[in-house]
């Protein structure tokens, strides 16, 4: 999961890393204690979710996503999705 994380270290985005890492937490947390037993498994699914928008977002801001995001961008306004 480090993995996951490092690049935003990398991009000096300690804001989201640590944001990032609270929610690593806080789903590990989860799987590993079971505080609410059979639910703690789907407890961990829907927080290990909120990650997913964090680390997009954080992806679509990087300079090597600039050209492709340009390109989708582009494709959309050509089928009139813009």
């Amino acid at each position: 999961m480090f993995f996951y994380t490092f690049p935003l270290l990398q991009c000096d985005d300690m804001n989201t890393f640590l944001i990032a890492w609270i929610i690593l937490g806080s789903a590990l947390w989860l799987f590993a204690t079971y505080p609410i037993r059979g639910w703690s498994h789907a407890a961990f699914h829907l927080t290990i979710a909120l990650l997913v928008p964090i680390l997009m977002e954080a992806a679509g801001e990087l300079p090597a996503s600039q050209e492709q995001i340009a390109k989708a961008a582009h494709c959309a306004s050509l089928l009139g999705m813009l």
